[in-house]
């Protein structure tokens, strides 16, 4: 494998001291380090933990009795739901000494890790935000659960930021992989993640650790620590935990060797003539049209460049193709230098709850959660690619080429710059999430469970872009600098209004222009969202068959979700080409809407078979919720499914769902925000930069999927300790709400498909104005594939201690999205090219673990398998979709845990460490070419590490 071998002598020295470190003390006898090899979780067989009356043990607390199995509603001994589950024990969490719940989810392979730190790029948004996305379907189709419960979203579009929910009291993570709207509701299409609290805990455990990448950036600190007691003889149950977390980020791809190389994508649009690839993947890529002291980039004097004072010198260009170059004088300059490889953070997380049980039968529970979270760091420059207007009459124009323009009679000149001067424009957001829970769970006699539960959460969220953020039309007056007749410096405009304030700005020269509160500012934008929840829920035996009980469970919920968002005035302004706001970036726009459901969900388990000559065991499992939205009205959702043990060791399984999810606050009322995107205009044959104006639809419908899963689970008597489970997937998304990217717009319309003209607003001359993106429920999603886990866990005989050997992997075998133009399947597309992002073919992780009473060692390997840069491209030359190189290797990231454990009296430590990316391996080359988010990176931060080698050290202690 490419890069493979990088530094292996290096790697394997820097894990020898972490080991000699963590090495001495073996013959204390802490427990903690070894609890997940004793009593290993369950994976996606579901085996251990789809009965609660056995739960798998926790150091220090019980596992929750009452929390319902996330696969299925019904809560009965020795049911066994038909739906895949996968489950992450408290154990395994800690052992990965993780960032953020991300880092645990990501060795699931059905999870993609499509928005990190990691993967923020140029996202106006800011960073940080860190959220759960089963099978690449998006993270709005992965339903997040507490106990069971939804979260509190982190915004309009109604996904949770996972890192505001405190990792120390997590007692167990379950994933569906699978549709799951007949029992959860809305969004639980890819499936369901629900974190399990622990339900009790007695005295005081906590974490610190810190951790920092072997570049000397990415520097993390973290601290955790939960405490719990019980009172009044074990009546009143009282637990509360807390998270700290501040992570420095890391800056652009210029900090890494691989990013020095400015490796960038090249759209040749003149194959036909030249010869060449329609797209080229290059290093030393840079902007032909800009420079940051500015460029004059056509007619006569185009070439002329202004370097330090403004003073002209003659540019070099490199191989041109439009706006871009291979090589030339930009050296520097490639557009990457806007990207922060990861976003800096802070997050601030406590959650209390308290058990009180009033009688024998019946407990009154309630939860608080607090969380506040920062992030900043910085978006794009502004970039003017050739499209900045200078007359002749300029006050800093140099002399010179004043001169040139008389000879040449040129009145204007087109001057393209990159603004570094200006520098990134910086971003901040900050998150602050509240979240109120109080019920109560009842016995009502026999196996009759009932339980309800009333719910406040709100997220305030505020994000500011400045106060570098370009004011557009004021630069433009500012930039059009004139002779007063007493000879001072003024904008034009100040000539025809003396009161307009403006202050002239000089573009010509690096470090010319002047942040000033006229050219520039701050983008505001202010959001409250809010939601309110109810729900009763009962479950039990209603009767007895020949093959034992039949259980139902049945609820009732409501919910209510709203929004209002505020900006400041000038995000607000219409502009004269009808695009709305008055910045370069942000010009969020105000978002006041809601939504309100009621619904009503059955589920029942028929056991059809119980210890008979045609099966140990045989159980349908079927439900049913009808759900009526204010917006869109009623919808049903369902699910059957067959669970067989044909004999012991051997199990079979079988689901079909109808699954839904509903448009969020941000799809049905966004009014009109707008950003920049790079589009091939080819009226003028080049790229060109364009605002992009997006619109919410109140008429939107849900989403409707169609889901399979079918497979086995076999657990060998002859074999103890070993698990084994293979799952087939099938979902189909129907009326998927999408807008149509602009990209892609523009070339459909431009090859003549007047479906997509409609989403382009054009000038007079045929030139593309802005380009307009409205959700619609225009797409289908369809994708299929199979996972396969496997679990083995021995003791070796020749020597004290266990071995644990775990493989995970999922092969996707289709990844198709239908529009209007036809079905695009970008399975095994590794690329985000033109914001189109695919899912390789293999994702896999395979970890080996020793463990004795008080000594961990983890290798891990995560592994991504090969796949092409386009599925639409053929590696050639000389025809339109050839590109010089599609195919990209397989890679491996190899993982090194530690851990040691010491004990005095009572009191417990565990000493750990981890390295992440043992080998240093460096991620591919597979530029996007695309403007905005992680796209402006040489390679795809959401598959491949583009952190380097990493360490972390810290110790847990229980007291």
């Amino acid at each position: 494998m490419r890069d493979f071998n990088k530094s292996r002598t290096k790697s394997f020295a820097c894990a020898g001291v972490a080991l000699s470190a963590l090495l001495w003390g073996s013959a204390s006898h802490a427990q903690s380090a070894v609890e997940a090899i004793k009593a290993p979780a369950a994976l996606q067989s579901g085996t251990p933990n789809n009965d609660p009356a056995e739960p798998a043990g926790h150091a220090g607390e019980e596992a929750a009795s009452e929390i319902v199995v996330t696969a299925s509603r019904i809560s009965r001994t020795g049911f066994t739901a038909p739906t895949p589950v996968t489950t992450i024990s408290a154990e395994e969490i800690q052992n990965r000494a993780p960032s953020s719940l991300a880092d645990v989810l990501v060795t699931i392979p059905s999870f993609r890790p499509t928005n990190t730190p990691t993967t923020s790029g140029v996202n106006s948004r800011g960073g940080g935000i860190v959220t759960a996305d089963l099978r690449g379907l998006g993270a709005t189709r992965t339903l997040v659960l507490v106990n069971g419960r939804r979260f509190v979203p982190s915004g309009t579009d109604g996904v949770v930021d996972l890192k505001l929910i405190p990792t120390l009291l997590i007692g167990s993570a379950e994933t569906v992989t699978g549709g799951a709207s007949a029992a959860w509701g809305s969004d639980a299409v890819a499936g369901v993640i629900n974190f399990i609290l622990k339900d009790k805990l007695e005295g005081v455990q906590g974490t610190i650790q810190n951790g920092i990448s072997e570049q000397g950036d990415n520097a993390e600190f973290r601290a955790s620590l939960a405490a719990g007691t019980t009172l009044m003889g074990g009546r009143l149950r009282l637990l509360i935990g807390g998270d700290y977390i501040h992570n420095k980020g890391i800056p652009n791809q210029y900090s890494r060797d691989w990013g020095r190389r400015e490796v960038g994508l090249i759209t040749n649009a003149a194959y036909a003539d030249n010869g060449l690839p329609n797209y080229i993947i290059a290093p030393q890529v840079y902007p032909s049209l800009m420079t940051p002291g500015g460029l004059i980039t056509s007619g006569p004097l185009r070439g002329t460049a202004f370097g330090a004072g403004g003073t002209p010198y003659q540019f070099d260009f490199g191989q041109v193709f439009g706006s871009q170059m291979i090589g030339g004088g930009n050296q520097g300059n490639h557009l990457s230098r806007s990207t922060q490889l990861a976003a800096p953070y802070e997050a601030k997380i406590v959650m209390a709850k308290a058990d009180f049980d009033l009688t024998d039968a019946v407990t009154l529970f309630a939860e608080v959660n607090g969380a506040w979270s920062s992030s900043g760091g910085f978006s794009q420059q502004s970039r003017d690619a050739g499209t900045l207007t200078i007359r002749r009459d300029n006050a800093y124009l140099p002399e010179s080429v004043r001169q040139a323009m008389v000879t040449n009679n040129l009145d204007t000149i087109a001057v393209g710059r990159l603004n570094n001067d200006a520098g990134p424009v910086r971003v901040h957001s900050s998150n602050e999430t509240l979240r109120f829970v109080t019920g109560f769970r009842a016995n009502l006699g026999g196996n009759w469970k009932l339980n309800g539960y009333v719910q406040y959460g709100q997220n305030t969220y505020d994000v500011a872009s400045g106060p570098n953020n370009r004011i557009v039309a004021n630069y433009m007056r500012a930039i059009d600098a004139v002779f007063a007749p007493g000879g001072q410096i003024v904008c034009r405009s100040t000539l025809a209004n003396p009161a307009d304030g403006c202050k002239p700005q000089n573009i010509f020269g690096d470090g010319s222009l002047v942040v000033d509160d006229y050219s520039f500012g701050t983008a505001s934008f202010h959001l409250r969202t809010e939601q309110r929840v109810a729900s009763l829920n009962i479950n039990g035996d209603i009767f007895s068959t020949w093959a034992g009980p039949v259980s139902i469970a049945a609820g009732i919920e409501t919910r209510k979700e709203e929004a209002a968002g505020t900006s400041d005035p000038l995000s607000t302004q219409v502009q004269a080409n009808g695009s709305i706001g008055a910045f370069q970036i942000g010009n969020q726009v105000p978002i006041v809407g809601s939504y309100s459901l009621w619904e009503a969900y059955g589920e029942a388990v028929v056991p059809l078979l119980r210890d008979s000559p045609l099966g140990k065991s045989l159980d349908l499992n079927a439900a049913v919720r009808r759900t009526d939205y204010s917006t869109s009205g009623t919808v049903t959702t369902w699910k059957a499914g067959l669970s067989y043990t044909p004999f012991a060791g051997l199990r079979l399984r079988a689901t079909r769902s109808r699954d839904i999810r509903a448009p969020n606050l941000a799809e049905l009322f966004q009014n009109g925000g707008s950003s920049f995107v790079n589009v091939f205009d080819s009226k003028l044959g080049t790229v060109v930069q364009v605002r992009e104006v997006q619109q919410g639809n109140p008429d939107l419908r849900p989403e409707k999927a169609d889901t399979w899963t079918m497979g086995f689970v076999v657990e060998p008597a002859f074999l103890r300790g070993f698990q084994l489970s293979v799952d087939y997937y099938d979902i189909d998304v129907q009326d998927v709400i999408a807008g149509v990217p602009s990209a892609l717009a523009v070339s459909r319309c431009s090859a003549g498909l007047t479906l997509f003209c409609s989403s382009i607003a054009f000038n007079p001359d045929g030139t593309i104005r802005n380009t307009i993106l409205q959700q619609l429920n225009l797409n289908s999603l369809k994708t299929a594939g199979v996972d396969v886990e496997a679990r083995f866990a021995f003791e070796p005989g020749f020597m004290p201690g266990r071995i644990a050997l775990r493989a995970l992997a999922s092969y996707v075998d289709k990844f198709v999205t239908v529009d209007a133009a036809g079905a695009t399947d970008r399975v095994g597309q590794v690329s985000q090219f033109n914001r189109a992002p695919g899912v390789p073919h293999f994702t896999g992780v395979g970890e080996i673990t020793y463990s004795n009473a008080d000594f961990l060692a983890n290798l891990q390997v995560r592994m991504v398998g090969k796949g092409v840069y386009n599925n639409a491209f053929t590696q050639g030359s000389g025809a339109a979709n050839t590109i010089n190189d599609n195919h990209i290797p397989a890679y491996a990231y190899l993982g090194l845990n530690l851990s040691q454990g010491i004990t005095a009296g009572r009191t417990s430590f565990t000493l750990f460490g981890t390295i992440n990316n043992l080998l240093d391996t460096d991620p591919p080359m597979i530029p996007s070419g695309s403007i905005g988010f992680a796209n402006e990176t040489s390679t795809n931060p959401a598959f491949y590490d583009v952190i380097g080698r990493s360490f972390k050290i810290g110790v847990r202690f229980s007291l």
